[in-house]
């Protein structure tokens, strides 16, 4: 029997409780000794990852402890202290390295970068091209390096709110398409028709995209369009006459992928009416999002909202996910290996991706414990003078203060948790289970054991404290083999 979204929901609000998922299919696959399963070898529907060029693996290639992000991301009183009034510009930063030797830097940070995606079962990224190709080659740079065809797939989403549409004719902005089109690894259908897609497609009417299609087919471009709507429910139908299929930005809590919702614009809705217009679906998938910027934040209560979104993509089946975002620093929103959450947002992603994939749910081959929890609670006042604070968005879930376990067994477990002096235990089934507690203070460890034995163990991330620097409400994570 199916567990409805509005039962995790439910479930997942109790202290100590736990809902488990048994892993038992074998399917061929390829062995992945950094995550608790073996990567399953499937031709299924397409994970594509939405990726923001402002924001690469390095700006300057400078050490990480005095590179831009360090002092003037980071650093709340970076960039001439135009942040400062919420604390600074980002929370987070991609996961640092050293600086490169190599002429071509950037272009080998996003090598590693698609190294990494690839390395859980992303398919391609879906590059938000901000900038036309007159001021940024950026966009070059990541086609080049994901190089072969049909390896690693970039789907070109023009942002329709950025200069790329804003401040250029439409004749420049159909130019730079062709130019990217000519790429090997833009991404293509089976016939090699172009998939052009757009962020907030419907900031320019049909009329416009219109002529923009036409405009590409008479360069030699045969494209299909795939826009993500920002207002999927009040623009759908408008955009189905010139499109191949839709993609939604979709929400940043649980209760944006309810499959029990049966209103107008719910997800339900949008899928039944997305296929009775014949058309394909991009669903969203999103870990969280949290924007000092706009002074704003989303309840992703922990792992839940991501899990409802892959929910709702096997309800829905879609012929593609779109991961909301591998790289967006300034909503907290990245799923990338990152300073403050490492591999494990990525990590913990892998099952979901191959369960989707592959349609079943893949064997637990190791067992791995992670945890995600906030490193202050949701209503505590930072001591730095930032006036400006984030609120909870009005439709978001409640705001709340709890660590959870996410628990990968190869057989059932015992977790004992602790934060601070408190202890915390439950038990986990085999397969992938989960545990929430109460936030505590101080530090965090999991250890997981079966008969007595370690099995497992999670620690070393940032403490948990009542008197924060600046207000900073990400979830972090734990855990992981990596």
């Amino acid at each position: 029997m199916r567990l409805t979204i509005s039962a995790i929901l439910i479930t997942s609000s109790l202290a100590g409780c736990h809902r488990s998922v048994e892993s038992a299919v074998d399917a061929p696959s390829v062995a992945t000794e950094y995550l608790p399963l073996d990567l399953p070898d499937s031709t299924g529907p397409r994970v594509f990852a939405h990726y923001m060029p402002n924001f690469p693996v390095s700006i300057d290639n400078e050490p990480p402890e005095s590179d831009y992000y360090r002092t003037e991301y980071l650093d709340p009183t970076g960039e001439d202290g135009i942040h400062m009034s919420y604390g600074g510009y980002l929370r987070d930063r991609p996961l640092p390295r050293k600086p490169s030797k190599q002429g071509k830097w950037a272009e080998q940070n996003v090598e590693l970068e698609i190294s990494q995606a690839e390395s859980v079962g992303i398919d391609g990224f879906a590059v938000d091209v901000i900038l036309p190709r007159s001021r940024s080659d950026v966009v070059d740079g990541i086609l080049a390096a994901a190089g072969t065809p049909g390896r690693f797939s970039i789907m070109l989403t023009m942002d329709m709110g950025g200069p790329v549409a804003t401040d250029q004719p439409m004749s420049s902005f159909i130019d730079d398409i062709v130019h990217y089109a000519k790429m090997p690894a833009a991404y293509r259908l089976s016939d090699g028709r172009l998939v052009l897609s757009a962020f907030r497609a419907e900031l320019r009417p049909v009329g416009w995209w219109r002529q923009v299609l036409e405009g590409l087919s008479a360069r030699g471009v045969s494209a299909v369009f795939f826009p993500i709507l920002l207002d999927t429910s009040a623009n759908l139908e408008k955009f189905a006459a010139i499109s191949y299929g839709i993609g939604s930005w979709g929400g940043r809590s649980p209760n944006a992928y309810s499959l029990d919702d049966t209103r107008r614009g719910a997800w339900p809705d949008l899928a039944r009416r997305s296929r009775a217009l014949g058309l394909k679906i991009m669903s969203p998938v999103a870990f969280q999002d949290n924007r000092p910027y706009a002074q704003l934040y989303f309840e992703a209560m922990n792992g839940l909202t991501m899990r409802s979104g892959w929910a709702a993509a096997e309800e829905i089946k879609p012929e593609i996910v779109q991961i909301m975002t591998w790289n967006d620093y300034a909503e907290t929103s990245a799923v990338a290996p990152s300073l403050r959450h490492g591999y494990r947002v990525l990590d913990m992603l892998a099952y979901h991706i191959a369960k989707f994939k592959s349609g079943s749910s893949p064997a637990i081959r190791r067992d791995v414990v992670f945890a995600t929890y906030r490193t202050q609670r949701y209503q505590a006042a930072p001591s730095f003078s930032q006036p400006k604070l984030m609120q909870l968005s009005a439709d978001s879930m409640p705001a709340r203060n709890e660590i959870e376990v996410t628990a990968y067994g190869v057989e059932p477990s015992s977790i004992t948790v602790r934060m601070g002096s408190e202890v915390r235990h439950c038990t986990v089934s085999k397969g992938l289970d989960y545990c929430t507690f109460p936030l505590g203070t101080g530090g965090v460890t999991i250890e997981m054991t079966r008969d007595g034995r370690t099995v497992a163990t999670a620690g070393g991330g940032p403490a948990v404290t009542t008197s924060p620097y600046v207000q900073d409400l990400q979830y972090v994570a734990v855990g992981g083999l990596r």
